[in-house]
């Protein structure tokens, strides 16, 4: 994402030319006619790609913040439904304990009234 940010603006580049004694004359030549032939076309081409180009690295960083809100909501569930499956097994032993102790209190109730 950082790339993106940093490389989401087209740029129109100079021309250049590596010949050393003509460079700087072929360079003037191909500047002139691109300032009469093409300029007036292709700058606004650069600002429309530009603003798409914006506006889709703004949806990816919005799309971006959306799943680690997503993340962490279920991270937060997660835990949750671990303290809950716990929390259901403690009840489940502490069920058991007192199932146990009806059937011992069943058993000493059964042998006083027998008693008598």
């Amino acid at each position: 994402m950082d790339e993106l940010k940093q490389k989401w603006a087209v740029q129109e580049r100079p021309f250049v030319s590596q010949m050393p004694v003509f460079g700087q004359l072929i360079v003037a030549i191909r500047t002139a006619w691109n300032n009469m032939s093409t300029r007036w076309y292709v700058l606004p081409l650069l600002q429309q790609q530009n603003e798409v180009n914006r506006l889709l690295v703004q949806q990816l960083q919005e799309q971006q913040q959306m799943v680690e809100l997503q993340q962490s909501l279920l991270i937060a569930q997660s835990r949750e439904q671990s303290d809950l499956i716990h929390d259901l097994g403690v009840m489940q032993v502490q069920l058991h304990q007192l199932q146990q102790q009806i059937t011992e209190l069943t058993a000493r109730l059964e042998k006083v009234s027998s008693e008598q």
